[in-house]
């Protein structure tokens, strides 16, 4: 499956609004705030992101909201509402869960957003919502129209491919003057399924790189791999992504951390990065986007 459109996936692809690799905010600039609220991706938006990244889930009635995992009671005070007590499910530990497609929106709405993370601020706990992914565009498309940029959507498919197509349709996000959107999934199917319907880059997201007589088979099907940054800080990781320039296939190393770096090879964070900048990766995720920003910065002296 090829795109209809390459030329245009391809600018997307290659240009950050900075030039050089482009910084993907991870849920949101989520190492500062609460992971997929409104104040992550403006703050996000805020710090020069290229992208901002929400997953996206289907709530019961078929609504698209930004949540990374299959239940709510990480990243929302569900725990707390006996109202919703009845929604509850046993996972395989026994653990009480929550399941986003067993609430309706307007149930939803009466959760608050708090931080999931250890050792993160908790300053903005029980502030904010979930957002709808028509709440995020809308904020993106109001941020790109107020400060003359072009900062794109790349969201999470977790499946819904059907609902994200009507999606994209009724926004007109195929439009010029839309906000650029890369797609991105584990989920090949999925991924395969919506890019046959729209006019998207795609990035299949990977656990570790993939061997190099996997390459062209993955060239054939999408645009991009999106690798765990693992794959792309090994020795011989320059060899693959240079491979996989060759064949045109862009590579993502996922997801970097200001407190989580490889501190047996790495005084910070920021070495990591400018690491997998050298190995000639074309974007990374990371959960502090002024970090991610700036270490972009810094690498384009360093290589003066």
């Amino acid at each position: 499956m090829k795109l209809v459109y390459p030329l245009l996936a391809m600018s997307l692809l290659t240009l950050s609004m900075h030039g050089g690799p482009f910084i993907i905010a991870h849920r949101g600039a989520s190492g500062e705030r609460p992971e997929h609220t409104l104040g992550a991706y403006h703050l996000a938006l805020a710090q020069g992101a290229d992208y901002i990244e929400p997953d996206l889930r289907l709530t019961k009635d078929g609504v698209f909201i930004a949540l990374h995992d299959s239940s709510l009671d990480r990243t929302t005070d569900v725990a707390a509402h006996p109202e919703f007590a009845h929604l509850a499910k046993l996972d395989k530990k026994g653990n009480k869960v929550w399941e986003p497609g067993d609430f309706l929106l307007s149930e939803i709405r009466a959760l608050r957003t708090r931080q999931g993370t250890m050792g993160r601020p908790k300053d903005f706990d029980g502030q904010e919502e979930i957002p709808t992914l028509q709440e995020i565009l809308a904020l993106l498309m109001t941020w790109n129209h107020e400060h003359h940029t072009r900062a794109g959507l790349m969201p999470e498919l977790r499946g819904g491919a059907e609902a994200f197509v009507e999606f994209v349709r009724h926004n007109r996000l195929e439009s010029t003057d839309a906000p650029p959107v890369f797609l991105q999934s584990f989920e090949a199917g999925t991924l395969k399924k919506v890019c046959e319907q729209v006019r998207f880059p795609a990035a299949l997201l990977l656990s570790k790189a993939p061997a190099v007589e996997q390459l062209q088979d993955l060239r054939a099907d999408f645009d991009a791999v999106a690798v765990m940054k693992e794959g792309c800080l090994r020795a011989d990781s320059a060899d693959w992504i240079r491979e996989a320039h060759r064949i045109g296939l862009k590579v993502i190393a996922w997801t970097f951390d200001d407190a989580k770096f490889d501190k047996t090879r790495f005084h910070s964070s920021a070495e990591e990065v400018h690491f997998v900048f050298k190995n000639g990766v074309d974007g990374i995720f990371t959960d502090f986007p002024a970090s991610g920003v700036e270490a972009r910065k810094t690498a384009a002296q360093i290589a003066k």
